[in-house]
């Protein structure tokens, strides 16, 4: 079942419905998708540019060989692993809040009057 049950039509001239379609393609919604964005108070945000998936994969491959390095130094006693654990952590929140910081849209701060 639908968890949206009402629907709403809306009139508009050729300019403001170019500027909706506009705006949705570019950020990869769908028109509907782009109106909930502004009615809950997010601001839709431009999609992240091309390369930053190629920059994410490469961001996992560099955690995955920080990995494997460290278990090998660390078969060889030569790593403190509670110190590496921390940076690898914060490594992991970094990567995260880039994460949060390109994909997640923003609330609209609501201006005092």
């Amino acid at each position: 079942m639908r968890t949206r049950q009402r629907r709403i039509q809306i009139r508009m001239n050729d300019h403001e419905f170019a500027k909706v379609d506009h705006g949705a393609k570019k950020l990869g919604l769908n028109r509907s998708e782009y109106f909930r964005h502004i009615i809950n108070d997010r601001m839709p945000e431009d999609r992240p540019p091309k390369d930053y998936l190629g920059t994410l994969i490469e961001l996992h491959v560099i955690g995955k060989n920080i990995t494997q390095i460290a278990h090998v130094a660390n078969a060889a006693g030569i790593i403190d692993i509670s110190r590496f654990d921390n940076l690898y952590r914060e490594l992991i929140k970094l990567i995260m809040d880039v994460i949060e910081e390109a994909e997640m849209p923003k609330e609209v701060k609501e201006e005092s009057c």
